[in-house]
């Protein structure tokens, strides 16, 4: 008789059948993936949840077989089935953090006596195994044992307060970002306004506007463009302000001994964004950062009417206190506004964090403000407890002199 699969249907003999452990049936193995999956470890991460669903039904439904690399990355992240799996780490990653989130899940002393399930080293296929019960009787060495593991604790408490002592507020801000150990995307804005002469008239108008010099000012105002006459340049550019902006970012992230690639938010494609860490910097010239900020508490609002834009709070909708005037040249703005977020995004399933002005001098500000531990320290001193492990926004202005942006002050925060 032909051998059967965990769940009673008859199994290809070509393919290997991998049996659930003796007193473990498929009831008990769900109900424990359902602890795990609705544990604080799991519940807050959509892709290790997916990643531990679908090789635990696999096994449970007798298709081991499709625990492999590229057939996990198909069907639970959505991969081409050609991609390069040498160059996408999306399932190598995945494991890693499903394995990280078990370890800390079953170190918890209420886990005792629950069914185990493992990933191991080197394989997407999960082990499972019965828990014994912490009422099992002592073994003759479980004394030496308790006295071994009693001085690893107190070891690995002495280090955690240590490291504890040694971390600056800049670092427990960061850490979300920076411990997830994918390539940091910076995502930074770009000119919307920014164009060059295109078509059939192109050598024409670079003519005139190469000779136009004192006293010609006249050719200009006589020539007429259309809309053909013209193309889009600003995905080839970056502010001024945002491109310092990156270097302040950059240099903080290779401080930390980190990897991280500059991409340009009008080329940034959503493939590239999910899955990793992402640092978005500039507003209105960044989608990403406009679709990551409109469901927060503060978010930038537009009057096109006025030509003025907003800094809204949702919890005072009525109230206008942050508004960026309008000049009619850039250098006379006397104040620019900034709002830093760090969340949990489950667009991208990573740590985001935006430092996004109303124009670049807001901008160049925020991304001064998050690398400086001093203005870190300066801003959390009244944070609330534990606030390094919540949702962060903050609200900062800066006074521009001459177009050059004074240091970032503090207008609101909020935590959750």
């Amino acid at each position: 008789m032909a051998e059967k699969a965990p769940n009673g249907a008859r199994a290809d003999p070509s393919k290997p059948v991998f049996r659930l452990p003796e007193g473990i049936d498929a009831t008990t193995l769900r109900a424990q993936l359902d602890r795990i999956l609705n544990s604080a470890h799991f519940k807050n991460s959509k892709r290790c949840q997916s990643l531990l669903t679908y090789v635990v039904e696999a096994v449970i439904e007798g298709h081991s077989d499709r625990v492999k690399e590229r057939t996990i990355g198909v069907e639970v992240f959505g991969r081409d089935p050609a991609y390069d799996t040498n160059e996408d780490a999306v399932v190598r990653t995945a494991a890693a953090e499903v394995r990280k989130r078990l370890a800390q899940y079953y170190m918890e002393p209420q886990r005792d006596g629950e069914v185990r399930i493992d990933l191991p080293l080197g394989s997407y296929l999960p082990e499972f195994r019965p828990e014994a019960s912490s009422e099992r009787p002592e073994a003759p060495s479980r004394k030496r044992w308790f006295l071994v593991a009693a001085a690893v604790l107190v070891a690995a408490a002495g280090i955690w307060l240590w490291q504890r002592s040694t971390q600056t507020d800049l670092d427990r801000f960061w850490a979300p970002l920076l411990q997830d150990r994918e390539v940091v995307q910076i995502c930074v804005g770009q000119p919307t306004r920014l164009y060059k002469f295109a078509g059939s008239r192109r050598s024409e108008l670079d003519g005139k506007m190469v000779a136009a010099g004192p006293g010609r000012a006249d050719m200009l105002r006589s020539t007429t463009l259309t809309l053909q006459d013209m193309g889009m340049v600003g995905e080839h550019f970056f502010s001024w302000g945002d491109a310092l902006a990156i270097a302040n970012l950059a240099a903080l992230i290779h401080s930390k001994g980190r990897s991280y690639r500059v991409r340009g938010g009008s080329s940034a494609p959503y493939a590239e964004l999910r899955g990793s860490p992402v640092m978005l910097v500039g507003a209105y010239n960044n989608e990403w950062t406009i679709r990551l900020t409109s469901g927060l508490r503060f978010y930038f609002e537009r009057d096109g009417a006025a030509r003025t834009t907003f800094v809204r709070d949702r919890q005072h909708p009525g109230e206008s206190r942050w508004m960026f005037p309008f000049a009619p040249r850039q250098w006379e703005i006397p104040e620019d506004y900034a709002i830093i977020a760090r969340v949990f995004d489950p667009v991208t399933e990573r740590t985001v964090i935006s430092a996004a002005g109303i124009s670049e001098y807001g901008t160049l500000a925020a991304s001064e403000f998050v690398t400086n531990p001093s203005y870190l320290s300066e801003a959390f001193r009244s944070a609330p407890k534990g606030w390094y492990r919540k949702n962060i926004e903050v609200v900062l202005k800066t006074r521009l002199v001459g177009g050059t942006p004074g240091p970032p002050q503090v207008l609101a925060m909020h935590f959750w």
